[in-house]
């Protein structure tokens, strides 16, 4: 599993591709919110309209990727 650990402070774009596997956004319960084949699964966290933003690209073959931010959900994907 990759875990994600995003900042509170600054607007982050994320994109993850998989071939297969699951993307899931933290909490207890570490549902998955996206699972399957071909997934491609971008949002950003603490959107603003800031000029300057990280932009974070995870790509793999097959597996799990956490995406957590200071111990709290992530937002939807868009």
């Amino acid at each position: 599993m990759t875990t994600l650990v995003l900042p509170s402070d600054r607007p982050v774009e994320v994109e993850v591709n998989l071939l297969a596997g699951v993307v899931s956004t933290g909490g207890e319960s570490r549902d998955p919110q996206r699972a399957g084949v071909f997934i491609r699964d971008v949002r950003i966290v603490n959107g603003t309209d800031a000029r300057a933003v990280t932009h974070v690209r995870v790509w793999s073959f097959a597996g799990q990727v956490d995406l957590t931010q200071s111990g709290a959900r992530v937002g939807t994907a868009r």
